[in-house]
């Protein structure tokens, strides 16, 4: 069990080891009275009789099966690489970026001078675009909007753009990847009908709940693909519960479902699927997105709803620009001028829904604060009675 935002570290050389980041080591998870059965796959789920049928998977798997008994049980199969249905996954010199090994895979394959083209621009594409430009290679990003669409104000992700172009890095905005060309490995890309040399395509274009088992036993799945879920984090088959990437997520600030494969979010949704699971009575209130990144030397803070996101969900909402004039109180008695800091707030109501900073110096302690404004429901004129003393500029 790995930390799997620290695949890129594997990618740029600075890890070679599954052992350098590992979240859980198998000690802990002994001590703690937790049995894992690695190399084996769930092919089945008998839920009326409560069995789950397993065969062994790998080398040394030897196609040997078990079967485990449960009262209750926590579907947590995550999510699979979402990959654009252009004929290429075949050909060397294509990767996604999902599991150690692929991580490894294309560290390997990766050398100075080769010319890379990196699909998609979340976290995970900017990452790999930082990664790869470290090794010396030639990057381009294709997206087909902006960078951080969905994160971050439109301004910010001008800021971001201009910080990677200047590592090095291509940023093609606006563009619609239509294919890759070779005979058995990379030789081109085709965008917006134009070819361009390549010799390796990595797809970061996001990903899709892994549902199989779920689908197969008729438990209810959304609009999204996701499986659903109620505040127990209880599936539509009583007794089976689900977290994580395979599932959808109640957004705290809209109180709307959706589908949220983040780390952090999986995290909260597990704590509450496994006290259930046990008998107890954990209910969610929903979750808050929050996502902190350093990418080409800049920080990026993104908490909450961005007005897009917020749009996507039924809120009306308007960002503004944060810019700090005094900090009274001792709290906030931090550099933050150096950083461009946006708010987003619900129109009709000051209620405050999410915040965003790019920056060189982290906003760790204001983005604590920022959190407990969105968790608390808290408004703009009650920010400013803190202590803290800013301007908002209407974009």
């Amino acid at each position: 069990m790995y930390s799997r935002p620290s695949l890129t570290a594997v990618i740029s050389g600075e890890v070679s080891s599954v052992d350098q980041i590992h979240i859980f080591p198998s000690k802990f998870l002994r001590d703690a009275g937790v049995t894992v059965f690695p190399s084996y796959r769930v092919n089945e789920i008998n839920f009326p009789n409560k069995i789950v049928h397993a065969r062994s998977v790998g080398a040394t798997g030897g196609n040997e099966q078990r079967h485990y008994g449960f009262n209750n049980i926590i579907l947590a199969t995550g999510s699979i690489p979402y990959v654009p249905k252009v004929g290429s996954d075949q050909l060397k010199g294509v990767f996604t970026i999902r599991k150690f090994r692929e991580a490894k895979l294309l560290s390997e394959f990766s050398s100075e001078g080769l010319v890379a083209h990196v699909i998609g621009a979340g976290f995970v594409g900017l990452e790999v675009a930082e990664a790869l430009a470290k090794r010396g290679i030639k990057v381009s990003l294709v997206v087909r909007s902006r960078i951080l669409r969905l994160l971050v104000e439109e301004d910010l992700s001008e800021r971001l753009t201009r910080r990677l172009e200047g590592h090095g890095v291509q940023a093609r905005l606006g563009c619609c990847f239509e294919g890759v060309q070779g005979d058995r490995k990379v030789k081109a890309v085709i965008i917006d009908g134009q070819r361009h040399r390549s010799d390796m395509v990595v797809y970061a274009t996001g990903v899709s709940p892994n549902v199989r088992l779920a689908t197969e036993t008729g438990i209810e799945v959304s609009t999204n693909g996701a499986i659903t879920i109620d505040n127990r984090m209880q599936t539509s088959l009583k007794g089976v519960y689900t977290a994580g990437d395979c599932c959808e997520t109640l957004d705290f600030v809209s109180e709307c479902k959706t589908y949220r494969p983040i780390g952090s979010v999986a995290a909260d949704e597990g704590k509450i699927a496994g006290v259930n699971a046990v008998e107890g009575a954990e209910e969610s209130r929903g979750t808050i997105r929050q996502q902190y990144n350093k990418l080409f030397g800049t920080g990026v803070v993104s908490m909450g709803l961005s007005s897009e996101e917020a749009h996507s969900l039924g809120l009306k909402a308007k960002s503004f620009t944060m810019r700090v004039k005094s900090l009274q109180s001792e709290p906030f008695s931090l550099r933050k001028r150096e950083n461009i800091m946006k708010m987003v707030v619900e129109q009709g109501s000051d209620r405050i829904i999410g915040w965003q900073s790019i920056g060189t110096r982290e906003a760790s302690f204001l983005s604590h604060y920022m959190f407990d404004c969105i968790l608390n429901h808290r408004g703009i004129s009650e920010v400013a009675e803190s202590g803290l003393k800013f301007d908002l500029q209407v974009e």
